[in-house]
């Protein structure tokens, strides 16, 4: 996997929106996030065909497709809004196809890939159901989607309400998902799993309170910031979830 520092000629101003390798503040979510890939790459890699394409909409730094090219498939294309990040993309990944586009309205024909993933990018959308549409326009197989679970993401947060993350459009809950997946697009199913901490993070949560909460306070206690520079992918597990999403940091929808 890729380490150190960015490649800072190709990396734009981080403004907290996307989450990036090799940066110590950033370990907690980088890791959170590369285990959603990891776990969704080895879901896909035992149903494609042979020659199929991977999109990852929303890609942002690349480290996913990273991991979707060498776990799932070797033919991945990263899409991604802003110019500067996917020009990082190409320069920090060769081999990996970037194309700058808007999600809701991607520049692929019918059917183009044979699976997409978009991660951490539904909660981001003005136009929620046009993306979904549009995702599923372009797979003729699986999607697999992730977005913070509000409740344990952003507890005082009601239904419909503007996130406190500025970059933040809204924040579902998991019924909230299941009907604007089915909704959106009422031929596809969705199967819905949850994300969350493992034992090592949870014994350290149930001394010092919930870490992600700590970590997106406006002074980060010390000891929050020590223990999360030092996140590891196998402190965090996706399970199959129904109705109980208490824990749940993400919800994935295989659809």
């Amino acid at each position: 996997m890729p380490g150190g520092s960015p490649d800072t000629t190709s990396v734009p101003v981080l403004t907290g929106e996307r989450t990036w390798p090799g940066i110590p503040e950033e370990t907690y979510w980088f890791t959170r996030h590369l285990a959603c890939y990891r776990w969704a790459a080895a879901d896909l890699g035992s149903g494609l065909e042979d020659n199929s394409v991977i999109l990852d909409a929303g890609s942002g730094e690349g480290y996913g497709c990273r991991v979707l090219s060498e776990l799932a498939c070797d033919r991945i294309v990263g899409t991604d809004l802003d110019p500067s990040t996917v020009l990082h993309l190409a320069t920090r990944y060769p081999g990996i196809a970037g194309v700058v586009a808007n999600l809701v309205a991607l520049p692929y024909r019918d059917g183009a890939f044979g699976a997409a993933v978009s991660f951490q990018v539904l909660e981001h959308m003005w136009d929620p159901r046009t993306y979904l549409r549009e995702l599923h326009r372009c797979s003729s197989g699986p999607i697999v989607l992730s977005t913070p679970n509000r409740p344990v993401h952003s507890p005082d947060l009601r239904s419909g309400e503007k996130p406190t993350n500025p970059f933040h459009v809204r924040e579902f809950d998991i019924d909230e998902l299941r009907q604007l997946l089915t909704s959106a697009v009422p031929e596809r199913s969705a199967s819905l799993f949850g994300l969350r901490h493992g034992d090592r993070i949870s014994a350290w949560e149930s001394e010092n309170g919930s870490l992600p909460q700590l970590l997106m306070s406006p002074a980060i206690p010390d000891r929050a910031a020590e223990f999360a520079a030092h996140a590891r992918v196998d402190d965090f597990e996706v399970v199959a979830i129904e109705d109980d999403t208490s824990g749940v940091l993400d919800l994935i929808a295989t659809w």
